[in-house]
């Protein structure tokens, strides 16, 4: 029966390579790059980084919409889609800790998406490799799985607009998504009966949620959430 599905994965679990330290290491990092001048961040705007890969670089509050009903979002964000020499790190105080940590972690998260995919092909009853080989160009210009960093700067309740939110309504387009909040949490998910209920912090714990490419490839048996 097809259900909505998402888990929390402990770091209890043997193939968790994600630690608590390094999460907070690179939520650090990644906060002082949004704590800089826009005039310094709009260097190393989306659009202006590199031309083969447009989905990497720093994304501006109410530069998306996630729900195209509704105003611009109320976030910032810096993604990363390649670890290709040829696009525009930020530094911080004249070091490279930004790329050298946001690097590190990606390459983290991948080791752990194969994991996953491994996981979920063996329960579906296929080879082990099955999703596996589709994911082998990730962090080339030829893949778009991406990591972002978003970042929800504090605002004046007198200039947000109607309907306006954080983070429009979404379901991920991809395979799978690997979520990490900090303690104040926020994220939302839509129930079967079109309810949306809290998907709290929890400590020492990821997110994981089934995208939409993963709900057709499955033929609904896992469902995008």
């Amino acid at each position: 029966m097809p259900s909505v599905w998402f888990v929390f994965l402990s770091q209890g679990m043997r193939f968790m390579s994600v630690t608590t330290l390094r999460v907070t290491e690179v939520m650090d990092i990644c906060k002082k790059f949004f704590a800089l001048p826009s005039d310094i961040k709009q260097q190393y705007a989306r659009s202006m980084v590199d031309t083969e890969n447009i989905d990497h670089g720093w994304v501006a509050a109410e530069r998306e919409s996630l729900n195209p009903a509704r105003p611009g979002d109320l976030k910032e964000a810096f993604n990363v889609s390649t670890l290709s020499s040829l696009v525009k790190w930020p530094t911080i105080n004249h070091k490279p800790e930004f790329r050298e940590s946001v690097e590190s972690f990606f390459k983290t998260c991948e080791l752990l998406t194969v994991r996953i995919l491994k996981v979920i092909a063996l329960g579906l009853g296929l080879e082990g490799d099955f999703f596996i080989d589709k994911h082998k160009k990730i962090d080339s210009n030829q893949n778009q799985t991406t990591l972002r960093s978003l970042y929800y700067p504090s605002i004046h309740k007198p200039s947000v607009k109607g309907q306006q939110i954080r983070c429009g309504e979404h379901s991920d387009y991809g395979t799978v998504t690997l979520l990490f909040q900090d303690e104040r949490g926020g994220l939302e998910v839509m129930h079967k009966s079109g309810q949306f209920v809290a998907a709290p912090h929890i400590p020492n714990a990821v997110l994981l949620n089934i995208g939409d490419l993963l709900q057709r490839w499955t033929s609904d048996r896992l469902i995008s959430t």
